[in-house]
């Protein structure tokens, strides 16, 4: 067959890089950008990677029926091409900058978060993301049109490698240089040259004649494999649909793993999907790269770390758990994705092969969203990924008459794959069984894994009740009768926020027209603070997540802060900082005499509650000799050397405390006093357990709401320890 007079590889190359980089750019900038909306919480970016799954879904079925078309459906996506400018265009005029809604979108309660996500991000990205998301395949099935001498399966990897390099690059460069509006800025201007790319390939294609048209026909030079250039089998088209749900799955569950228990900062969020997409670019390749053998033994050595990580993720450092996680899921999506490569289709059945490919992967998104929440109390679709992964790589083994399992090593082989999977199997399912015997209550939602323990405190040890999120606690109680009423945890009488809840009365209780203190509290927990209350004060809570605030308020007879104290106290259910501006616009200030940040002991620290924006919006809520008390106990993040620099901008003084465990039942915390009312500092109390904040403070760059980088507070001495 002769080649088509319009042949420019290079450009398809560029176009189909430069639409990938694109499409994975975008992710974590738009989902960053909203991400202060939800709660800060990383269910955002598992929700986005939804909307992003079934767009990647609808893109790919666009681009199946577009080359199905004719001439006819180029003119379509020429059309569609300048409307998405066109939708470019007016965001930016509507919102001031292109692709960032603007705060007339901000959700005003906590209810139907994924809804609300797929909402905003369908308005603010949805048509470009669509064109993007259709480019690859398009371009690919163009591409095999004009020539008959060209794999369209590179252009694939260089797609893969495209998005890999998008996402690498996010965390590194343009988050740490710009800020969002910055990114916005610069990200239109790329689409603006990528439409124009295409512009001229739609072109080129629509001149070109019919016979170019039409798809390469059988005579070519074959990329599939020899045995399956007949139509695709339903044997096939099963595992088309299986082995991209099970990376999907797999890509999920290793993301909640690493943002739910362990750290969340950018390099983090999008390390597992770019090492997702690495996979893609190495096994589409080429057969070279198809180490069936290494796959198994790669597979197997990472199942059984992955077990022991799961297992001791109390004991172990960061810096292993992430290489663990990142070392089993790569294993896992190149045995996967090796496998997807092998049953590929001859090139003329190409689009409808992707189509497959990403309707499995959203298949796998929907089921981490939306069904496992139901079927499962924890995080156990790692669990179940784990399991399927090897169930199918077995099945494919022994179906293939290729494979290693039909070779003369299969003696080695097929032993091993039996003793990884059995052991494996054995350790996960203990870990779950441990898990719910340990547990009086587990609930899971959109914002966690909510935990009622049955534990010891204090010194002798006596039994008591602890709420947890994951690994970290959220507070504790002594079912003890007639110790219900201690504070406990990280609220005792010496830490902090407890000296300045005891001691700040002084400074008021001369005053007649005092009739109590009004204290404001960001994130409720179990309700210890409630414990402090007295007649005549009141105390104002800000909770997002459903599931705490009904424990705290005594379903299943748990916890008894709330239910116990003389204090007056209401809950405000939502984002704090979302509840806090929607108050100040409609009411005015709080006036509270302590405001109390509560939610930075975790490891998924809400960093929207730290900007400056934020700070400014506590102040206008705190009485003018008010106190902001901030608790930055953290196994991960030095948070101190933030919160003095903004306390500085801010013009007030801060004072850290750093209180020890003691026998009854308090643990070792860290609370920063912020205020300038020197009156308060002056209390014996205060001046006793205060620790000056360093004063030579290699001081972080100031976050804002456009600007955030949690890099270098990283305590990075844990993120290397092993005990």
């Amino acid at each position: 067959m002769k080649k088509s007079h319009f042949v420019d590889h290079p450009l398809f190359a560029v176009t189909t890089f430069l639409s990938a980089f694109l499409l994975f750019q975008i992710q974590p900038l738009i989902s960053r950008y909203i991400l202060p909306w939800f709660g800060g919480t990383p269910a955002v970016w598992s929700a986005a990677l939804v909307f992003f799954q079934m767009l990647l879904l609808c893109g790919y079925g666009y681009a199946h029926k577009l080359v199905l078309g004719g001439k006819r459906s180029i003119i379509i996506h020429l059309a569609l091409l300048g409307v998405s400018l066109i939708v470019l265009l007016t965001s930016t005029l509507f919102w001031g900058t292109p692709l960032l809604p603007d705060s007339s979108w901000k959700p005003p309660d906590a209810s139907m978060p994924l809804i609300r996500i797929i909402v905003i991000l369908s308005v603010s990205i949805g048509l470009p993301y669509f064109i993007l998301a259709s480019t690859s395949p398009l371009l690919q099935a163009w591409v095999k049109r004009l020539t008959s001498n060209y794999s369209p399966y590179r252009l694939y990897a260089i797609s893969n490698l495209g998005s890999f390099l998008a996402l690498i690059s996010y965390p590194l460069i343009f988050e740490f240089m710009f800020t969002l509006r910055q990114q916005a800025g610069i990200w239109s201007l790329a689409y603006i040259s990528f439409t124009a790319l295409c512009f001229y390939l739609s072109i080129k294609m629509f001149r070109s004649s019919d016979k170019n048209m039409k798809m390469v026909a059988d005579d070519s030079p074959q990329v599939a494999p020899p045995h399956f250039n007949h139509l695709p089998s339903r044997f096939q088209k099963f595992f088309w649909l299986a082995l991209p749900a099970c990376t999907s799955i797999l890509l999920l569950s290793v993301s909640n793993q690493i943002t739910q228990e362990i750290a969340v900062i950018p390099f983090l969020w999008v390390l597992p999907l770019a090492l997702y997409l690495l996979s893609f670019t190495i096994t589409f390749s080429g057969d070279k790269w198809y180490l069936q053998s290494t796959y198994l033994f790669l597979l197997g050595g990472s199942s059984l770390l992955l077990s022991y990580a799961l297992d001791n993720a109390t004991i172990i450092g960061v810096f292993p758990q992430v290489v663990i996680f990142s070392l089993f899921l790569l294993a896992a999506t190149l045995t996967c994705h090796g496998e997807l490569y092998r049953l590929r289709p001859d090139p003329k059945y190409l689009t409808s092969y992707y189509l497959f490919i990403s309707f499995g992967g959203a298949l796998g998104g929907l089921f981490v969203n939306l069904v496992a929440p139901i079927i499962f109390q924890g995080y156990w679709e790692l669990h179940f990924a784990v399991l399927f992964t090897w169930l199918l790589f077995i099945v494919l083994l022994i179906t293939n008459k290729n494979s290693i399992f039909h070779h003369r090593t299969v003696w080695v082989a097929a032993p091993m794959a039996l003793v990884f999977l059995g052991i494996t199997s054995f350790v996960l399912v203990n870990h779950i069984k441990n898990i719910l015997a340990s547990a009086m209550v587990m609930e899971r939602n959109f914002y966690g894994v909510i935990r009622v323990r049955e534990i010891t405190l204090g010194e002798p040890p006596l039994e008591a009740l602890s709420l947890s999120h994951g690994i970290t606690s959220h507070g504790s109680q002594y079912i003890q009768p007639d110790r219900r009423t201690i504070p406990t945890a990280y609220y005792g009488s010496r830490s902090g926020i407890g000296l300045a809840l005891a001691n700040y009365p002084k400074l008021v209780e001369h005053n007649p027209s005092t009739q109590g203190l009004k204290i404001g509290v960001v994130g409720l927990g179990a309700g210890t603070l409630a414990a402090y209350g007295k007649n005549g004060d009141i105390y104002r809570f800000y909770e997002i997540n459903p599931a705490i605030i009904s424990l705290a308020l005594g379903e299943g007879d748990y916890f008894s802060y709330l239910k116990d104290t003389p204090a007056a106290f209401d809950i405000i259910s939502g984002d704090a900082r979302v509840s806090l501006e929607a108050e100040f616009e409609q009411d005015g200030t709080q006036a509270f005499d302590i405001l109390a940040l509560d939610a930075f002991s975790g490891d998924a620290i809400p960093i929207h509650l730290l900007t400056l924006e934020a700070f400014d919006l506590y102040l206008r809520h705190l009485k003018p000799q008010g106190v902001l008390a901030i608790h930055i106990s953290n196994r991960y993040l030095d948070l101190a050397p933030l919160v003095q620099s903004a306390g500085r901008f801010y013009k007030l003084e801060p004072v850290l405390i750093a209180s020890p465990a003691n026998d009854n039942g308090s643990y070792a915390a860290v609370w920063v006093l912020l205020s300038n009312n020197k009156e308060f500092f002056r209390l014996p109390d205060i001046q006793i357990s205060a620790r000056k904040m360093p004063e030579e403070v290699a001081d972080p760059r100031l976050w804002t709401d456009n600007y955030s980088n949690l890099l270098p507070l990283l305590r990075m001495g844990v993120f290397f320890r092993i005990r």
